[in-house]
């Protein structure tokens, strides 16, 4: 606890890591005296704990060296040690090995990188300066540079995962401590270097980009620091349950940042205090070491630092926009660093080839002939990337042309952005038939992107909590930009094919990439971010002398780039009103296409759990029905056609022609057109003989959409039949996506379903649509009361961001009336709702469930007498509210 109070007031992590680490070895040096340890064996730190650095509710990684094999005596006293140390309370991992055995061990590249850092706590000196130069003498350096490389790759891949994203992991996720310990690792492996410092003496990096990645470091162990002492164990991920606290632990303010602040280099706030030595704009400077750690510091300004956007936010999106930049700039440094190391270790010059009047390749690298091109020549820079995308070979750039296109980033000004040269140069890169995607990434990165566009700079590292953005603003719109690429390559054109097929014959497709860019980019900033975006994207297109027809286009499709999406999710698609206000909205095919395509990438690029087949078909069902619309294929007999389309279909299963007339008779118009024919014929095939059935008939097949299960319910209606069937699903853990609730003309509820697992079962689906069958039908034929609706937990995330409920019911035109509820999900919400409806006499028409990570929107369509009665809406409306709370 002293620790803990001393580094509440000093806040200097390195100075609590080491004071940390000292009091475990004078605890460590009693227990060894107090056992009295033979003289040959030596105690040793390795890892972390080696290096120094123990984190507070970190275990201790110890080494117990031994002259020979141990006697049955030794091994006994042994014993007693570790026991000792576990009585202590110190959760320690140990050892127990002779210098040939770590010698041995010390092939596997985790055990030779743990005993890299090793350190002597106390006993032997001699034997342990044995082991440390016999290691030093077995030292492959090529082989653990490669082995280091190669493990970092795979630690990258491993934590790509979404959902590691906002939740990161301080120690292993990309850009966390673990890339700065690979680093030092390799350097103190080779004999350049143990510090920053001495890298910077080596010539590896510069003395202000040691600064930086020290004031990075000091930013990473502080939450680490703070996050232990949080959550009162090793806890190495920031959670949503701790970011609020840990930001408000270091102080920092949820306000609103100064709209007087100008934007320098990557968008560093110029009135921001700077605490870096060499710092730009002669701003207040201090030690390196203090920069990150002080609990009322700000966001710092630096070579390596970036901007905090205008707009009143929590301050846990403050904390974690500075985490995301400062794992940004990690990156960066790790990239420069690992590419200087791989020159010191592997010499040998590669193969250099002459590419233009300023660039060469290097082997697969790019690279500059003069690392002062830049400088010189700014317009160089964009030239540079063009480059990267024309060159499939080319796999990145040199060590020497990445650490001059960071110091040159700068260069990227005003009259930079003005200049006509370079505005074509950016146009051109998205005009590449291949390599944009990985281009763009590059540029943000390295800070180009955000500088030559200042307002994507600004959403840079901002998080999203509305919990089904499981990107930073930043990365979800690369990846909308990346899933338009996509739509365009063959080898993924399984994914969507009719998308495939319509950017294929789309013209100039770099206008989609235009809106992808710009369709987010003024999230943040207060106000409609689909208006203010439409502003930014027109004044983009102008400037860059887009045809104006295109610049039109982008414009457009920036400010209705969500209206596709809500009308196919919320709306009722059979309604051709419905299709006609849509179509009222798109001025022509072109539109209507690339609405359709920046639609299907931007749900694609939110989370990779939000898409889904259901979605697939509503947004095509939208789509085709729009298109057949405006180019005016309205069926002067829509029901007729509907009905000859499902007689066509009954032919093929060489049903009696007469068959259907007895349950036809008893449908109306307004069935035929909320269902397709396919599905139409199903359930006539199903019903024809069983149209007065005193049993409910329950049948189940495989969605035609390729994923989740049809579900068709026929029986006498009864009070409170959606609830019970909503309370069914939710206690298989079967989520309700879509339901069509109709009544026919002699009282039986004829319903249907469309359902999704949550992946929990291992049943088959056969298994399953027999136990639905079975199950429902007798629940629903039975006298059983009236189940209570499950109140499952609350999600972690939906805990800490709540999400305020929303109850809006609505006429239209026609006097139909549409209910939408936004709230937190939870298990028994949709039967919840269902209670309620049915107990204000509400009747459903159709219903379209839409969940987005936490996040439920349902349309629900209803009609009932009280609704008439606004004293009832209002009513209606109170009881949902608390329901769903």
């Amino acid at each position: 606890m002293s620790l803990q109070r001393g580094y509440e007031g000093h806040a200097r992590p390195a100075r609590l890591l080491r004071a940390h680490a000292r009091l475990v070895d004078e605890h460590l040096c009693a227990a060894w005296q107090m056992l009295a340890m033979p003289p040959g064996l030596a105690l040793v730190a390795v890892g972390g704990y080696g290096r120094g650095e123990l984190y507070p509710k970190s275990d201790i990684d110890l080494l117990i060296l031994l002259p020979g094999e141990p006697g049955a005596a030794l091994r006994q006293r042994l014993q007693k040690l570790v026991g000792l140390l576990w009585d202590l309370g110190l959760e320690a991992g140990h050892s127990i090995r002779t210098v040939a055995q770590c010698v041995a061990e010390s092939a596997d590249v985790t055990v030779r990188t743990n005993l890299l850092e090793a350190r002597l706590i106390t006993g032997a000196r001699p034997l342990f300066g044995e082991m440390r130069d016999t290691l030093a003498r077995c030292m492959d350096r090529r082989a653990f540079y490669l082995a280091k490389q190669k493990e970092q790759e795979q630690r990258h891949a491993r934590f790509l995962e979404a959902d590691t994203n906002l939740e990161p992991n301080l120690k292993e996720s990309p850009g966390g401590l673990r890339d700065l310990h690979s680093v030092l690792w390799i350097s103190r492996a080779a004999g350049l270097g143990n510090t920053w410092r001495e890298l910077a003496a080596a010539g590896l990096i510069t003395a202000q980009e040691a600064i930086a990645i020290a004031r990075h470091e000091a930013l990473l162990q502080t939450l680490r620091i703070r996050l232990h002492y949080l959550a009162g164990r090793r806890e190495d991920r920031l959670l949503f349950d701790y970011q609020a606290a840990v930001a408000e632990q270091m102080e920092i303010a949820g306000a609103k940042e100064s709209r007087n602040n100008k934007l320098d280099n990557y968008g560093c706030a110029g009135g921001m205090r700077c605490k870096a030595p060499g710092a730009p704009h002669g701003h207040s400077m201090q030690a390196a070491g203090n920069a990150a750690t002080r609990p009322s510091a700000r966001p710092e300004c630096s070579s390596y630092c970036f901007s905090t956007p205008k707009g009143a936010r929590r301050a846990s999106e403050h904390l974690m926009k500075r985490f995301y930049r400062t794992r940004q700039a990690v990156l960066l440094l790790n990239a420069v660093l690992l590419q200087n190391l791989r020159a010191r270790l592997f010499p040998e010059a590669g193969m250099t080839n002459p590419l233009n009047a300023r660039f060469v390749t290097r082997d697969t690298l790019l690279e500059t002939r003069d690392e002062m091109l830049f400088e010189r020549e700014p317009e160089a820079i964009l030239e540079c990337f063009l480059l990267l995308a024309q060159h499939p070979r080319l796999t990145g750039f040199s060590a020497s042309t990445l650490r001059a296109l960071w110091r040159a980033r700068r260069k990227m000004d005003a009259a930079f952005r003005r200049n006509a040269g370079n505005r074509a140069l950016f146009l051109e890169i998205l005009r590449q038939p291949q390599g944009i995607t990985h281009t763009l990434r590059r540029m943000n990165q390295l800070g180009i992107l955000g500088r030559y566009l200042p307002a994507f700079g600004r959403v840079v590292g901002q998080m999203q909590y509305d919990l089904f953005h499981v990107y930073t603003v930043d990365e979800h719109i690369l990846m909308v930009v990346r899933n338009l690429r996509r739509l365009n390559l063959a080898a993924h054109a399984h994914e969507h094919p009719l998308c495939s097929k319509l950017i294929h014959d789309f013209a100039r497709p770099e206008v989609l990439y235009i809106a992808g860019l710009f369709h987010d980019i003024a999230k943040g900033r207060g106000g409609d971010h689909s208006a203010l975006g439409r502003a930014d994207a027109a004044r983009f297109c102008k400037a860059h002398g887009l045809r104006p027809e295109d610049a039109e286009l982008v414009a457009w499709l920036v400010e209705h780039h969500l209206t596709l999406s809500a009308t196919a999710q919320k709306q009722d698609l059979s309604d051709q009103d419905v299709i006609a206000a849509f179509a009222a909205k798109i001025p022509n095919d072109r539109y209507l296409v690339a609405l359709y395509l920046l639609t299907v990438a931007d749900i694609c690029g939110t989370s990779p759990k939000v898409w889904n087949a259901w979605k697939s078909k509503l947004l095509e069902d939208l789509f085709r029905a729009t298109r057949r619309y405006m180019m005016g294929g309205k069926s002067a007999d829509q029901v007729g056609d509907i009905r000859a389309r499902a007689r066509e279909i009954l032919n093929l299963y060489a049903m009696d022609p007469e068959a259907h007339e007895m349950l036809w008779a008893q449908l109306d118009a307004e069935y035929f057109l909320r269902h397709e024919p396919d599905e139409i014929a199903w359930h006539t095939r199903l019903l024809a003989r069983r149209a007065n059935s005193a049993t409910p008939v329950v049948k189940v097949r495989l969605s035609r959409i390729g994923e989740g299960l049809q579900v068709m319910v026929y029986c006498p209606d009864q009070p409170y039949l959606f609830a019970r069937i909503c309370a069914f699903f939710e206690r298989m853990r079967y989520n309700i996506m879509e339901a069509k609730i109709h009544t026919t003309q002699h009282g039986y509820a004829l319903d249907s379903f469309l359902v999704m697992g949550t992946g929990h079962t291992e049943m088959a689906y056969r298994d399953v649509m027999n136990f639905i069958e079975y199950e429902l039908a007798q629940k629903l034929g039975g006298q059983e009361a009236l189940p209570t609706p499950q109140s499952g937990r609350v999600s972690r995330q939906l805990k800490h961001f709540p999400i305020a409920p929303e109850v809006r019911i609505e006429a239209d035109e026609k006097g139909r009336f549409m209910m939408s509820v936004v709230a937190g999900d939870r298990p028994g919400l949709l039967a919840r709702i269902a209670y309620v409806l049915a107990r204000h006499h509400i009747n459903l028409r159709s219903a379209k469930i839409n969940t987005l990570g936490s996040r439920a929107e349902d349309t629900f369509h209803i009609n009932g007498a009280s609704l008439a009665q606004p004293s009832a809406v209002a009513l209606l409306r109170e009881e949902l509210l608390r329901q769903i709370a």
